[in-house]
């Protein structure tokens, strides 16, 4: 998993955890972490990903750095591996609940486009009632 290390930390609205799997190359720009058999990689990306880390970071305006040091004394509440798995199922369920309202919200755009198309084009060929 990885961890940004130097970012637009402030004003941020993507993760600043990533889950990678397979043979990587990871440049300077990133800190790596394994989970271990407390944690759940699932887990530890979710609560990562949006974790307030802007004000552990250094440097001033733009791009910020946080430090390995400053991310490993970050404090972090784990709770028991069971209960990390509720909550990633949890997370996921509600996500993909997401997922398809957007996908709703987007065949409905889609639609009141061509609605919009249809009703213009009969509008200007003196067809509208």
């Amino acid at each position: 998993m990885l961890v940004v290390e130097d970012e637009t930390f402030t004003g941020r609205t993507q993760a600043f955890s990533y889950v990678i799997r397979g043979k990587t190359w990871v440049n300077n720009h990133a800190h790596v972490l394994r989970a271990t058999a407390a944690v759940s990689t699932a887990y530890l990306n979710y609560s990562l990903a949006h974790y307030p880390f802007t004000a552990r970071t250094t440097g001033s305006t733009g791009r910020r750095k946080l430090t390995q040091k400053a991310l490993m004394a970050a404090p972090y509440l784990l709770p028991p591996l069971a209960e990390q798995t509720r909550i990633v199922a949890e997370v996921e369920r509600r996500l993909s609940v997401v997922e398809e309202l957007e996908s709703v919200v987007s065949a409905n755009l889609k639609r009141a486009v061509r609605l919009r198309q249809s009703i213009l084009q009969k509008a200007f060929s003196g067809k509208l009632v």
